[in-house]
């Protein structure tokens, strides 16, 4: 049985946190909670299989893995608006949540006060805040690859 990653991320549009396979095109849930959207997306990649051996297709192998997948393992706030992040393969980068804070949501107004913006931590790899904010590593190392802002560790 295949294993696939499955990314989990709070969206401000559906009120609900939004789980997705990314080798299953379309394949999402949603959930209230995170655990009741990891429990959904269970149900939505059997069907999504389901459907696919059903149509003759064949099922994608996968091609993410527990191994491929990358935690942030050090955060260091460094402006009012910007973390450092480590990843947990040696690479790094300065990601600027400002676009993120102007959007003044219920999740992010609190992220413009620079005293709570420092309060940020870790929990399992992603970076988070006390209000329940929470940003996958995934996400993050995605969007600082796009903006070219990642730097990978030279190993001797």
């Amino acid at each position: 049985m295949t294993h696939y990653l499955v990314e989990i991320f709070w969206s401000d549009e559906d009120e609900g946190y939004i789980a997705t396979v990314p080798d299953l095109p379309g394949c999402s849930a949603w959930g209230q909670t995170r655990e009741e959207a990891a429990k959904e997306i269970e149900d939505a990649q059997a069907a999504w299989i389901e459907a696919c051996q059903a149509s003759g297709e064949p099922v994608p192998a996968g091609k993410f893995s527990v191994q491929t997948m990358r935690k942030i393992v050090h955060a260091k706030v460094v402006g009012n608006t910007v973390v450092r992040l480590n990843f947990s393969d040696g690479s790094a980068g300065d990601y600027d949540l400002r676009d993120l804070i102007e959007r003044d949501t219920v999740m992010t107004r609190p992220l413009s006060d620079p005293a709570f913006f420092h309060r940020c931590f870790l929990e399992l790899g992603a970076l988070c805040w006390p209000n329940g904010f929470e940003l996958s590593a995934s996400s993050l190392y995605r969007k600082l690859t796009e903006q070219g802002e990642i730097s990978r560790a030279h190993r001797a």
